[in-house]
């Protein structure tokens, strides 16, 4: 009788900085790529079982997790939180570091990589949390203008080299009442920035990839996770309007803690006359904690801030 053999030692693969066109992705921390491939089954006459297995369409997208927010918040003077970055005919890296078995990574010409030349990238989600290090999420939407495959893979590539940058972390937020001043939230453990976009794609002419990509709408939000309950009264139990939000988040020190507040190097968002309304509030015999959404008219982004 024929026995099978398994080999089971193998390498492995890990994320690596990506290349959006002129954007440069650093210190990821997740990839994600999804084909979303639709089929289309073939069958006889009232038949019961699959005869032939099509593609009927693939709109493929790719999400990063990236600790470098200035970066990338910083494309087109600050509006890449509003407007996103637009790839056309440029260069598109996704690659993955190959992880040698007993070693750390491979040389030269060992690396699988994504290909690309024509997306759409926006931001999906800027959050921080107490004593952890801000995260900013990013989607890329391939498309083709020629109706070709818009991303191929590719083996046996080098990297490029690599570069830290820095790191933030969330700074609490502010609050204008409507017909108020500017009120510091106090006792903030969380904040999430999600600039909302929605990104539309379209087909035509029997292309199975997306001919069309661009923005439908927005709708920005800032939630605000806080253990002081007075202000969630202020604006609960379930909500009202307010002028304006801020929510700043600081540059981190090497060596130190964090860059003097002064100092022109830290993140802020912004929000418009918006919305505040209670998502909830949670206790246990410890603590608790509630969190107020701002649903916003308009968001922008200063990548120059000061704190102080």
């Amino acid at each position: 009788m024929r026995t099978a053999s398994f080999h089971l030692e193998q390498d492995m693969d890990s994320v690596y900085d990506v290349i959006l066109g002129s954007l440069t992705l650093r210190q990821c921390q997740n990839t994600n790529f999804n084909p979303a491939v639709e089929e289309i089954v073939g069958r006889y006459s009232g038949g019961i079982d699959p005869q032939a297995l099509y593609i009927s369409k693939s709109t493929p997208v790719c999400s990063y997790d990236t600790e470098d927010l200035g970066t990338g918040l910083a494309i087109g003077t600050d509006t890449f939180c509003s407007a996103g970055l637009h790839t056309s005919n440029g260069t598109i890296t996704i690659p993955f570091a190959r992880r040698v078995i007993g070693a750390q990574f491979a040389g030269s010409s060992a690396h699988m990589r994504l290909n690309g030349t024509y997306a759409l990238h926006v931001p999906t989600k800027i959050s921080g949390a107490q004593n952890q290090n801000a995260v900013m999420s990013i989607q890329s939407h391939f498309y083709t203008p020629t109706g070709i495959i818009p991303v191929t893979a590719t083996t046996g590539n080098s990297l490029g080299s690599q570069t830290f940058v820095a790191t933030y972390t969330m700074a609490g937020a502010w609050i204008t009442p409507a017909d108020g001043s500017s009120t510091q939230v106090t006792q903030v453990t969380n904040v999430t920035v999600t600039p909302g976009i929605t990104v539309m794609t379209d087909f035509f002419g029997g292309a199975a990839f997306p001919i069309w990509v661009g923005i439908e709408m927005r709708e920005p939000t800032i939630e605000i996770t806080t253990k002081n309950f007075d202000q969630l009264a202020t604006y609960g139990p379930i909500g009202g309007g307010v002028d304006a939000v801020l929510a700043p988040f600081r540059k981190r020190n090497p060596g130190g803690i964090y860059v003097a507040d002064a100092t022109a190097e830290h993140i802020g968002f912004s929000g418009g006359v918006s919305m505040a309304t209670i998502q909830s509030i949670t206790g246990n015999p410890k603590t608790g904690e509630g969190t107020i959404k701002l649903s916003l008219k308009s968001l922008t982004c200063d990548t120059t801030y000061a704190l102080a």
